[in-house]
């Protein structure tokens, strides 16, 4: 009896696991059915199985552009760069600048001992006295002359010669208040002034020495009017026009924002270039002689990586966030070359998202899975 109820419970036991293995067999072919049943038929498959989920990162355009900068060798020019001489001759007897002084338009630079001139004009002045005098005496002889011819008592020849003689002596006085007026404009030059705003670079007199017109006496250079001259080919003049508001000239880590005041005329038919010449904000910190960059920005250039190709037309996919369907459209860039940066700035708003990875891999299938990740 014993042996038999051991029996009976070994063989209910081995069905009750018998049982339990085959609901657990079942369940997971029907979990297997289930997973595959989940399969849409326009998802694309490899191997059965669906294709992973691809991450599409975009970026704002603003954020991808750089911009495009132009950078050329300039020079530093004086406008007004003057030799100053003396219009008079006379010994120099004082001196107040020296080199690296800077003087004001009308500032005295030298004085010279005219004191021969003053002189010269008293010599005149007497001149012209005595010859009053006698063009008057001449023109009483010529109305004495005329009434005494009346009377039969004088000759036409004599009232000539007194005619002739008041002719000369006015002729005379002219002479006389020419050189008169020429002695005082030379009196006012000897005091020698500057003939504008700069700084003495130059120095050749020293006092006690006889100076005459033509001797070089120092040389001033107007710090007002400096330029920067460059050379640039038409094209690139063209674009510096267009981008004028934000060309700056650097020299030893200093900028000075500029304007164009010339351009002349004239190609170098070597480097087929034309001379600018460009006006600065703030001249005084204009060094002559100084060589430096003259750059400007002429828009924004996006990279070659985010341009891609689509049917041999280079160009970029947009996000479009509202749309419901495949949210990616292309936008063709006529110009784009390959490998070669592009300005899209006159195309597009900065605030366009563009893809930057991850299309690539699904092309234009709307079916394929895909998450969307902003660049940070």
């Amino acid at each position: 009896m014993k042996n038999f109820v051991l029996n009976f419970t070994s063989v209910l036991s081995l069905r009750i696991i018998l049982g339990f293995f085959i609901i657990l067999v079942s369940s997971f072919t029907c979990a297997q059915n289930d997973t595959k049943s989940t399969i849409h038929e326009n998802v694309p498959v490899e191997n059965g199985e669906p294709l992973p989920e691809v991450t599409i990162t975009i970026d704002k355009l603003n954020n991808l552009t750089l911009p495009i900068v132009h950078s050329y060798s300039a020079k530093v020019e004086a406008q007004d760069q003057a030799k100053i001489s003396p219009e008079a001759s006379g010994i120099v007897n004082n001196i107040k600048v020296e080199v690296g002084s800077r003087v004001k338009k009308g500032d005295i630079l030298l004085s010279i001992d005219c004191e021969s001139l003053n002189y010269d004009k008293a010599i005149n002045l007497a001149q012209k006295k005595a010859q009053l005098a006698s063009v008057k005496l001449a023109k009483k002889q010529v109305s004495r002359y005329t009434t005494l011819k009346s009377k039969g008592a004088a000759t036409q020849m004599q009232i000539d010669e007194f005619s002739s003689s008041a002719d000369t002596g006015t002729a005379q006085l002219g002479v006389f208040d020419a050189n008169i007026r020429k002695i005082e404009f030379l009196l006012k030059k000897c005091k020698i002034l500057a003939p504008f705003n700069g700084i003495i670079t130059q120095k050749f007199v020293s006092v006690g020495e006889f100076v005459s017109p033509g001797v070089t006496l120092f040389t001033l250079m107007n710090i007002d009017t400096n330029e920067v001259v460059v050379n640039l080919r038409p094209e690139l003049i063209k674009q510096l026009q267009n981008n004028i508001s934000n060309a700056k000239f650097t020299f030893n880590g200093k900028s000075n924002e500029l304007n164009i005041k010339t351009i002349i005329p004239a190609i170098n038919s070597l480097a087929n270039t034309q001379e600018v010449r460009l006006s600065a904000m703030n001249p005084n910190l204009l060094l002559n002689n100084a060589n430096g960059e003259l750059i400007w920005s002429a828009g924004l250039a996006l990279p070659s990586r985010y341009i891609t190709q689509r049917e041999h037309q280079f160009g970029i996919y947009l996000h479009d966030p509202k749309s419901n369907k495949f949210p990616f459209a292309f936008f063709p860039l006529p110009d784009a070359n390959e490998g070669s940066s592009i300005r899209i700035d006159h195309l597009l708003k900065g605030d366009v998202e563009v893809v930057t990875s991850g299309l690539g891999k699904i092309g234009d299938d709307s079916a394929q899975s895909f998450k969307i990740v902003y660049a940070n």
